[in-house]
């Protein structure tokens, strides 16, 4: 068996394997940031990171970690088909930790396999129908990322797609950005076929998060498929976030607050 990397994390604040001193690790750490970075470099330390998560990607293999160190913006054109079995780490708080957007009609980032992103915060789309993240494979884990949802949402700013399972989304917020009465965001989280094993936990739906938010179009988080072993614990609906469970799903859905009447159907 080969020896484990001994990564020495540089990060202060950020994802919990971005910022941990000492992570062992089968994979090697790669860097990428669009303030100092060069896609010329190999990405393998922080003073010579890419440029690109698209570079980073391309030069990563499965078990590799790519971190994105604070201030990085990258617009996606098309969407990036984040490899199986690699992390996709921000370090920074609120104010620093890397911006991405949906530049285009369809996800930003499409994750294979055991994917795992991290403390990533998704501006809404500048383009129809452009969205964060198509989840369509076993054993992705999204944590604390923020997933802004505007006027080009027009299905979800996160869909749950044919070949999900075994999926962890936690500490991730959802919010209606959109100032446009006429063209409200359709929903947060969009799971649009008969998938199973759905954990959502301690996520949170903000319909009026913002100034002269116009809420959202539909329900804030939405299966229009059956689920099965669809599990949510204190998930906050608040602003006017409704929730509609599919008719045959199976499920617990512990609602921690309800906040602008908001309101839970679930079909039988």
């Amino acid at each position: 068996m080969a020896s484990p990397n001994a990564v020495y994390n540089g990060g202060a604040s950020g994802a919990t394997l971005a910022t941990r001193t000492l992570v062992y690790a089968s994979g090697v750490y790669r860097y990428v940031s669009s303030v100092s970075g060069d896609n010329t470099y190999d990405g393998l330390s922080r003073k010579f990171p890419t440029a690109t998560i698209v570079q980073a990607n391309t030069n990563a293999t499965a078990g590799d970690t790519i971190v994105l160190l604070e201030e990085h913006t990258e617009t996606f054109t098309s969407a990036l088909a984040l490899k199986a079995d690699v992390g996709l780490f921000a370090e920074g708080g609120e104010a620093t930790r890397a911006r991405l957007t949906p530049g285009h009609g369809g996800a930003a980032i499409d994750p294979g396999a055991r994917a795992w992103l991290e403390n990533i915060y998704f501006l809404e789309p500048t383009v129809t129908a452009g969205f964060a993240l198509d989840l369509g494979a076993a054993g992705i884990r999204a944590w604390n990322c923020r997933v802004d949802c505007g006027a080009e949402t027009t299905g979800g700013g996160v869909a749950i797609t044919t070949g999900a399972s075994a999926l962890r989304l936690r500490d991730c917020q959802f919010y209606a950005v959109s100032t446009d009465a006429a063209a409200p965001p359709a929903n947060g989280i969009l799971i649009s076929a008969a998938v199973s094993d759905v954990e959502l936990e301690r996520l949170t739906f903000q319909g009026d998060g913002i100034a002269n938010s116009v809420g959202w179009g539909e329900e804030a988080l939405k299966t229009t498929a059956a689920v099965t072993g669809l599990v949510g614990v204190d998930i906050d609906f608040l602003g006017g976030s409704d929730l509609l469970v599919a008719t045959g799903s199976l499920y617990r859905v512990h609602a921690r607050n309800l906040g602008g009447a908001s309101n839970l159907v679930f079909t039988s």
